[in-house]
């Protein structure tokens, strides 16, 4: 064990704040349960490297285990994770169950984690799925639930659609004049006809409903402004033969994509898109789509927007349009213009902090181990030392570490029956007074060690013979010989 290792696992809880917490948010603890920290030592206190540890539970099934100072193996789906601290390396699972007790009754709905010495990322998991920790610390994990009773704001009727207009698009000015969207075209992949009442003229700040006819779908919304020719395409339209409900969101547009800015504005290639207001070179255009409906969108002063997502799944699709001309360069003007666009899940969601707490340690660690008690074997002892004595670990519930230190023994030396490590004279002589005293049915007064030392010969007794042995080995190192003891009686007992 290192000697700084002196205590049980800490939880060093940071708050991180991105965006203010409700009242209902929280900060969650989380670390693996079950965790036992196996450390091989030679007697000096370091680290005897390579020695495998292996557990077996109750039933003599092999389980898993630790190859000492270097990984852990797991066997027959036990259960065990491993951790290699080593290059601030932590890695296990967290069962999704851990953080549902953190947010009733809101529902949980999604994790997301990105870790601090990285550019910021993010994903998501199923709660099909373990949520994996993996990497160095400290981390920000978010969690995501939302109250499932939350009112909905609009109902879509079955077999309809609806586009709704943010109120800011009133304010938007192109080409000197303020703006009317109007809806260009919209086509079925089956090429049916009829497909739709009239969609000209769509308010401003309202949803309006439009009925369909068939259930897949390509959008595109075409405004009038700017030389974007506002064209932004919502694939594959969520039409349903039952009503759907939704609820209305107001998000930091960096939040649902990360290529915009925090004030909501999109820069690329020096030049910056504003979607309140064109600029005189350039036009960008939002849309965010969520089952039936489409969102036409603009972010406010503080990068937000606001939009109707669906209130069972929270999935959004974004999908964003610009355009620039008569850019001044250095060959005179360019044009051109493009898009992108992305999905996730979005709402009003709760967002709880955690830290992936770290155990102080800095080698091999077992998680989530499961409750019990198992028995230790021992391979790739080093040469010249002896298996520790531990033989059994006993592990309970529990998320603090558990720390079993092993110690390696220096193997008995054969004949050293006085165990000062010399082989001399004074071995032979113990070793025949020992034998007397057997012959004279009396206990030898040797231990365990010492008797295996007495074997020379390896019959299973000692004897003058196995004193002759001692003898003789004394006198070859005494004149020099560099054999040692193990190599020198093969060559003598041949």
């Amino acid at each position: 064990m290192k000697n700084h290792i002196t205590a049980l696992l800490a939880a060093g809880i940071l708050l991180l704040q991105s965006v203010p917490l409700s009242a209902s948010a929280g900060l969650i603890e989380v670390a693996p349960g079950n965790m036992v920290f196996l450390d091989v030592q030679y007697p000096d206190g370091s680290s005897a490297e390579g020695v495998r540890v292996t557990l077996h539970n109750a039933a003599g099934t092999e389980i898993g285990g630790i190859v000492n100072d270097e990984n852990f193996f797991v066997r027959n789906n036990s259960g065990i994770d491993g951790t290699e601290l080593g290059d601030d390396r932590y890695c296990y699972d967290v069962p999704w169950s851990t953080f549902t007790p953190y947010v009733a009754p809101q529902t949980l709905h999604a994790i997301k984690t990105c870790r601090a010495d990285w550019e910021t990322g993010s994903y998501q998991i199923t709660q099909n799925e373990p949520f994996f920790i993996n990497g160095g610390i400290p981390y920000k994990i978010q969690l995501y639930s939302y109250d499932a009773s939350q009112a909905t704001a609009l109902t879509v009727p079955a077999n309809q659609f609806s586009i709704y207009v943010d109120p800011k698009w009133a304010k938007r000015k192109a080409v000197g004049h303020v703006t009317t969207p109007t809806f260009t075209y919209y086509f079925n992949r089956k090429n049916s006809p009829s497909l739709l009442e009239s969609l000209s003229n769509i308010p401003i700040g309202e949803v309006s409903m439009f009925s369909a006819f068939h259930t897949d779908y390509d959008a595109y919304i075409g405004l009038e402004y700017g030389d974007c020719g506002g064209s932004v395409s919502s694939n594959s339209i969520e039409i349903s033969n039952a009503a759907t409900q939704y609820v209305l969101c107001r998000l930091p547009l960096q939040q649902l994509s990360s290529q915009f800015r925090q004030d909501g504005k999109y820069e690329r290639d020096g030049l910056l898109y504003d979607l309140q207001q064109d600029t005189q070179y350039t036009s960008a255009m939002l849309t965010i789509q969520s089952g039936a409906v489409i969102n036409v969108v603009i972010p406010d002063a503080n990068g937000y927007v606001e939009f109707y997502v669906d209130k069972t799944t929270r999935e959004y699709t974004l999908d964003f349009c610009y355009n620039y001309r008569d850019v001044p360069t250095g060959n005179g003007h360019s044009y051109g213009g493009s898009g992108f666009s992305d999905s996730g899940i979005a709402a009003n969601l709760t967002e709880h902090f955690l830290e992936a707490l770290q155990p102080p340690l800095d080698e091999i660690v077992l998680t989530q181990v499961p409750a019990g008690t198992y028995t230790l074997t021992y391979e790739d002892i080093p040469k010249g030392y002896a298996a520790p004595k531990t033989t059994t670990l006993t592990v309970t519930n529990s998320q603090k570490v558990q720390y079993l230190q092993l110690m390696l023994e220096e193997a008995p030396l054969l004949g050293d029956v006085n165990s000062d490590r010399l082989i001399n004279a004074t071995d032979a002589a113990l070793l025949l007074k020992a034998a007397s005293a057997i012959g004279s049915g009396n206990p030898s007064g040797l231990n365990t060690e010492q008797t295996t030392a007495a074997d020379l010969d390896k019959n299973g007794t000692f004897n003058a013979v196995d004193a002759a042995l001692i003898l003789q080995y004394a006198a070859y190192i005494g004149s020099g010989g560099k054999w040692e003891i193990d190599y020198f009686l093969q060559q003598t007992l041949k």
